[in-house]
């Protein structure tokens, strides 16, 4: 029935979402001849996907953006493994102690507490790390201070190579804490834009 169904799915997804061609021009996605038809193909399988994901009544839904015509192997190759380096990571002899005391909420939404930025977008740069560090401490910052700031990822891809850091090529929120400690602190998003380039 899927197999069926499929032309029609992605009819009236071309029409829901984009073509091909247009979603590829909207993301400035240019291929080589021989490499245009493969991208297309995994554009398509991955909004079929999409559309099947859809229909199925969850509680969330999916989208196409700029990664879809990557496999979910492609993608985890260049924006998941690169980004935090696993190998780098130092044993820490430090030990958090709970308050028995406090009885905690089952769940917090930070977002609809205002602890949470905007959606950021690391682009086609291994650096994971450093919106994960960036977002612990904004949410830090939040709770101590009431505003929230968007703070800069790019400050920490190019000056944290010292703390062990390799900008686009991985690195760990520890060292992003670290050198960010040893700064005496981190610049604002707006100050220092974010590129998705290295050192």
């Amino acid at each position: 029935y899927f197999i069926r169904m499929l032309p029609l799915l992605l009819a009236s997804a071309a029409t829901f979402f984009t073509s091909f061609d247009s979603w590829a021009d909207s993301h400035g996605k240019v291929y080589e001849p021989t490499e245009r038809d493969y991208r297309q193909s995994v554009y398509e399988q991955n909004l079929a996907k999409i559309m099947t994901h859809n229909s199925e009544g969850h509680t969330w839904t999916m989208a196409v953006n700029q990664f879809a015509d990557l496999t979910s192997d492609e993608f985890a190759s260049r924006y998941i493994s690169g980004g935090y380096n696993s190998r780098k990571h130092r044993s820490h002899t430090n030990k958090l102690r709970g308050n028995n005391n406090i009885t905690l909420p089952v769940s917090v939404d930070w977002e609809s507490a205002g602890a949470v930025t905007g959606v950021k977008d690391q682009g086609q740069c291994g650096s994971c790390w450093a919106f994960s560090t960036t977002g612990s401490v904004e949410g830090a910052w939040f709770l101590k201070n009431g505003s929230l700031v968007s703070l800069s990822e790019q400050q920490l891809v190019d000056c944290s190579t010292s703390e062990g850091n390799d900008g686009c090529n991985g690195g760990l929120m520890d060292y992003g804490f670290q050198y960010i400690s040893s700064n005496k602190g981190i610049t604002t998003g707006d100050a220092y834009a974010y590129t998705a380039t290295g050192p």
